[in-house]
């Protein structure tokens, strides 16, 4: 099994337990495995983008939080929360519809559809499921 050298090399200095440095050869085992079933299937693509607009939403959240009161703790946009996912979606809700291909022009008069917000909870849980490891 071909590992990730920047983990081989960590393998050596952290000190490990044989049975957590396995733990984390599989998830490289699954990312790979992932990446070959995705190939051509644009879910994975488009799960991005979901997490990109979270993510960039979470920040300019927490930037505005931070400035209506200094005593904000900056919260971090990952690990993907519950509560973190309910406010995206609560703000997802709340706006109208982007203008097609368009990522900062809204239709007026218009809100996104379930449909938009079931696929924001999927890529927000699918995100929140690979990585889960990390945090």
């Amino acid at each position: 099994m071909d590992l990730d050298p920047s983990l081989q090399d960590c393998k050596a200095a952290t000190g490990l337990s044989s049975e957590k440095q396995m733990e984390i050869d599989t998830y490289q085992v699954k990312d790979r495995m992932k990446a070959r079933c995705q190939e051509g299937n644009k879910t994975q693509s488009i799960y991005d983008r979901y997490v990109k607009a979270y993510k960039k939403w979470w920040d300019r959240d927490q930037f505005l939080r931070k400035n209506q009161n200094p005593n904000h703790e900056v919260i971090p946009a990952f690990p993907i929360l519950a509560y973190k996912v309910t406010l995206f979606l609560d703000h997802e809700m709340s706006h109208p519809q982007y203008k097609w291909g368009s990522s900062d022009e809204f239709k007026e008069g218009t809100t996104v559809g379930k449909g938009v917000i079931k696929l924001a909870v999927s890529a927000l849980e699918s995100h929140r499921r690979a990585n889960k490891h990390q945090y």
